[in-house]
Parts: C-alpha cells; structure tokens; sequence
C-alpha cells in the first residue's frame, strides 16, 4: 500500500490490524502484536490545507 502511494490507508491499515491484534493477544489467541512493530515505520501522510469559502456568494 505504502509504495502505491496510499500513506493514510496504509496507516489506518496498520491501526486496525493492530487493534485486532491486541484483542487476540489479550484473549490468549496470539502470542504478539506484529503490527506494534511497524509504529513508526510508514512514511508520513502529507497534508494539503485548503482555504475555505468564507464568502456566501461564492459558496453559492
């Protein structure tokens, strides 16, 4: 995910495999969270602000 260029799914990938696999450690079923491993490993998302229409007329 991370090298087609999809940082944030490739973030929120690793926050719900680890979620699931904190809830397998804590029920017995897994003996690790491998994905506590790559915290920190993903490239950063960049962020592209955006102004905002604050005028009701060009909003439409």
């Amino acid at each position: 995910m991370e090298k087609s260029g999809r940082q944030e799914t490739a973030h929120r990938l690793r926050g719900t495999l680890a979620t699931v696999f904190r809830y397998a450690v804590r029920t017995l079923r897994a003996p690790l969270d491998p994905a506590s491993a790559r915290r920190g490993a993903l490239l950063k998302v960049e962020v592209t602000h955006r102004p905002s229409i604050t005028d009701e007329v060009k909003l439409g």
